[in-house]
């Protein structure tokens, strides 16, 4: 319901994570005389849940000292994906909408593509186990979509999904970090209004945010042209084959007659 949506994560190979866990884990000892237990971004900007009794400097301390955290780790690598929703009517059309239902299923899919392609590209094709923060809503479609991708071959790393709580799988709270950057940004028209925000700042000194995007109204309008290109080839093709199985139909009838005679 807010201006942008945005998710994302953090993908890696299995060794890369124990030091990446350490090192968040440090950052929440360190502040956990101030009654931090685990890091929420939104909670942390408004200060609510464990950043009820911290003082705003406190929390955006906190928040920058686990940007960095994320930057340090090289080896793992920033995906994320984002829509700015009051250009998703303007931007689609009705096939395109009821393809992704949502900002958030296109969001969802365009994620799953990028943890693939980085296990081709950067890690020999191996299985990949998505960790995905706990949904009410969409949980069961986050599944099917996953499903449908495990089984194309082009996509065959994506090992399995689960859900979990950020409080207990601490890289959870490092996409809910990353996600919560990106979703400022682009609510402030993209990174030339946040690029003072430390937070940002420490990300793209990090890994980088290249592997993601945001989809405003013209990239809403080039993504819905692919997609009906991609519908109407998809439609010749089969048209084509029909074709194709007419002729070798007729030609196989051809041959059963002349043997007939």
């Amino acid at each position: 319901g807010g201006e942008v949506t945005a998710i994302g994560g953090l993908v890696g190979r299995a060794e890369a994570w124990g030091p990446f866990e350490a090192d968040w884990q440090e950052v929440i000892n360190d502040f956990r005389p101030h009654g931090l237990s685990a890091f929420h971004a939104a909670a942390c900007e408004v200060g609510e849940e464990d950043f009820a009794n911290i003082s705003r400097p406190i929390r955006e301390a906190i928040s920058q000292r686990f940007a960095r955290v994320i930057a340090k780790h090289t080896d793992l690598r920033p995906f994320w994906s984002a829509v700015v929703n009051a250009d998703w009517l303007a931007g689609t059309d009705d096939e395109f909408r009821e393809r992704y239902e949502r900002p958030f299923g296109l969001c969802w899919e365009w994620c799953v593509q990028q943890v693939a392609g980085w296990s081709k590209n950067y890690a020999e094709s191996e299985p990949v186990s998505v960790f995905w923060s706990e949904q009410n809503d969409e949980a069961e479609r986050m599944a099917e979509v996953f499903g449908y991708y495990q089984r194309h071959k082009r996509f065959s790393p994506l090992k399995s999904l689960k859900f979990a709580s950020y409080r207990d799988v601490l890289p959870l709270q490092g996409a809910d970090l990353l996600a919560t950057e990106i979703m400022r940004s682009w609510r402030n028209k993209g990174w030339d209004q946040l690029m003072d925000r430390p937070e940002i700042k420490a990300l793209l000194n990090g890994r980088g945010l290249h592997l993601g995007g945001c989809y405003d109204r013209a990239a809403l309008e080039t993504a819905t042209r692919q997609f009906r290109a991609e519908i109407n080839a998809a439609a010749a093709a089969e048209k084509a084959e029909r074709a194709q199985r007419k002729v070798e139909a007729a030609a196989l009838r051809q041959r059963l007659s002349q043997k007939q005679l």
